[in-house]
């Protein structure tokens, strides 16, 4: 089978859209399409079917043309009687003609779009990672990756669609304007935002580096409006977003994504910690969803000592056939090591785990990761747009493949995790018992390790202190005013801020008075609550009503003030601080792995050389 489109006949059916559309915008489009269906099929793991990559795109072509009175029977977007395809020249042949059948009907119609949503709908007929990124998106998310952006240095949340600071890093460019937690912006660079996407929002506050932005905000409790200029500088984008010493033994690291700096960062942060006196290593990758699979690779060999198989990755095409090896003693080869993980922990972060499980190298607690098993490449078309496509799947060094499936389509695929048992243990049972032989696999001391649908952990543990009540809280942005209250009251205060937990102070002390407290406490009860008759009645919850006994309202209100103190660490130190005080007191998983250094020797003292 052809895999490739010669460059004549790529340029032929240029000309001859030109010539029948009368606009180069549609043929650039057009050709776009073209280089997307090239890298396709030059490219993807499998050999893709002609036929099925044709309906999706033509769906995506009917789908971009908005109309519900158009008759498609009969026509080139008729996907029930298009005929049977074998190449990439006959689809883009067809293709072409629906193309232009499409401009006939809605001469106006934006080509960019349209262009876009056929490519969509041919990579949605692959799997569920095979994907289109706009060129809006895909420098925001290249940006990400990197390490670093030019903006203004703070993070916000939509609070009654308003965009509210809740932190601002210190010595950052909007530090040194002024703006605080608690402020609202309004507008930015006289652009309303009320009402504005957060990815929008975003993007107006980023900018080229010393370029200057101007921030109309509400400081908390005031009702009047100023308006701030701020200079945009470079801020890093840390990967690692928390490391500290837990107890006088234990390092903790928080690494939320795998960028182009990660390895760097982790090695840098080891380095620090066991100055500090680290003798292991707690590594928490939950909710980090992966990145480059380089950097995954570069973290594994720290931990591996002397040359061994680290990943496997196998596709059709033999430049994607992969073996990757361990290339030296890592720094960290005798250390003892626990990660924790949950079901937003995905492919890198699966890369890291697996591997480190497959040597009996890790403890790996927590509840079963998310399942992907399959790696892409980028490829840039012409208007800077990417397209991600599925090059090969990855084998952990026990064989494994973890990928889960995705034969019900991509809803279904990316919903899987909240259909997941809310019970961690049932969920595992429930999945092991379903799982064949064939996906049966065994780490270097012999234990059972499973493929086809994520790495099930050493140790099962919920990953944080359940609460209806906090839930509600947090969901009614409940908890706002009373804490940006204290930022503007205390926030600049070194004596009320040294109460804060921050690096050298683990323990939170008691930051509002009971007058605050009860206030809060009144907010809430006004709020949606309601008490039930019976204190072994089971608590009921909606997105605005909590049904609850007065029992179990007090004692969950003594982990919102718990939680109100976590937050205010964020506030004031930023996710760092926010780690330090919920490893203290508030994250349960963290808190129970500490006792489960016992496992991890039992674990090591099987290995079998």
């Amino acid at each position: 089978m052809t895999r490739f489109l010669s460059a004549g006949v790529i340029i032929g059916f240029l000309i001859i859209a030109r010539i029948l559309l009368f606009d180069t915008n549609p043929g650039k489009a057009l050709d776009r399409y073209s280089q997307a269906l090239n890298r396709v099929t030059e490219n993807y793991v499998d050999e893709p079917d002609m036929n099925v990559l044709l309906r999706g795109s033509l769906t995506g072509l009917a789908r971009g043309l908005k109309d519900s009175t158009l008759v498609l029977d009969g026509t080139p977007l008729d996907t029930i009687a298009v005929p049977q395809v074998q190449t990439p020249s006959a689809v883009m042949s067809y293709f072409t003609s629906a193309w232009t059948w499409a401009f006939e009907q809605k001469p106006k119609i934006a080509a960019d779009s349209l262009a876009e949503l056929a490519i969509r709908g041919m990579l949605q007929s692959l799997d569920p990672h095979s994907v289109y990124i706009n060129p809006t998106t895909s420098a925001r998310v290249l940006e990400d990756f990197q390490g670093h952006f030019s903006g203004i240095g703070l993070s916000y949340e939509l609070v009654r669609d308003t965009a509210t600071v809740i932190y601002v890093i210190e010595d950052g460019p909007a530090f040194k304007a002024g703006i605080f937690p608690g402020d609202k912006i309004v507008s930015i660079d006289s652009l309303s935002i009320v009402g504005v996407t957060t990815d929008k929002i975003r993007d107006l506050m980023r900018g080229p580096e010393s370029s200057i932005v101007s921030i109309a905000r509400k400081v908390h409790g005031s009702a009047s409006v100023d308006t701030v200029a701020v200079k945009r500088a470079s801020v890093p984008i840390r990967s690692i977003e928390a490391s500290l010493m837990i107890d006088a033994q234990t390092g903790y690291i928080r690494m939320n994504r795998f960028s182009a700096t990660t390895h760097a960062e982790f090695v840098e942060t080891t380095d620090v910690l066991r100055k500090q006196g680290m003798k292991k290593l707690l590594l928490d990758l939950r909710n980090n969803g992966g990145g480059y699979l380089q950097q995954a690779l570069l973290i594994v060999d720290e931990f591996l000592d002397g040359k061994q198989i680290v990943l496997s990755t196998k596709s059709r095409h033999r430049q994607f056939n992969n073996s990757y090896n361990s290339s030296k003693s890592g720094k960290l080869h005798d250390m003892p090591v626990m990660i924790l993980v949950n079901q937003s922990s995905a492919s890198a972060s699966e890369i890291v785990a697996g591997a480190l499980q497959d040597y009996d190298r890790a403890l790996i607690v927590g509840r079963r990761t998310f399942g992907k098993g399959l790696v892409q490449q980028q490829y840039l078309l012409n208007d800077r747009s990417i397209i991600r496509v599925t090059t090969s799947r990855y084998y952990t060094p026990s064989g494994r493949l973890i990928q889960k499936p995705y034969i019900n389509g991509r809803e279904a695929y990316a919903s899987e995790i909240r259909t997941r048992s809310t019970d961690a243990s049932s969920d595992i049972r429930n999945y092991v018992e379903q799982i064949p032989d064939s996906l049966i696999f065994r780490t270097k001391s012999g234990r059972p390790v499973y493929g086809g649908g994520g790495i099930i952990p050493d140790h099962i543990l919920v990953d944080t202190l359940r609460s209806p009540l906090l839930d509600f809280v947090r969901r009614g942005r409940l908890h706002y005013p009373l804490l940006f209250g204290w930022m503007q009251n205390y926030g600049t205060d070194k004596v009320k801020r040294d109460l804060i937990p921050n690096q050298s102070r683990f323990a939170p002390a008691n930051l509002f008075s009971s007058a605050d407290e009860q206030q809060f406490k009144d907010t809430i009860l006004k709020s949606g609550i309601s008490f039930l008759a019976s204190d072994d009645s089971t608590t009921r919850s909606t997105m605005d009503r909590l049904e609850i006994s007065r029992a179990n309202f007090d004692r969950e209100f003594q982990i919102v003030m718990d939680f109100m103190q976590v937050e205010l660490s964020r506030m004031i130190w930023g996710t760092s601080g926010y780690w330090q005080a919920s490893s203290q007191r508030f994250d349960q998983s963290i808190v129970e792995s500490r006792k489960l250094w016992d496992e991890y020797d039992q674990l090591s003292s099987r290995v079998v050389e």
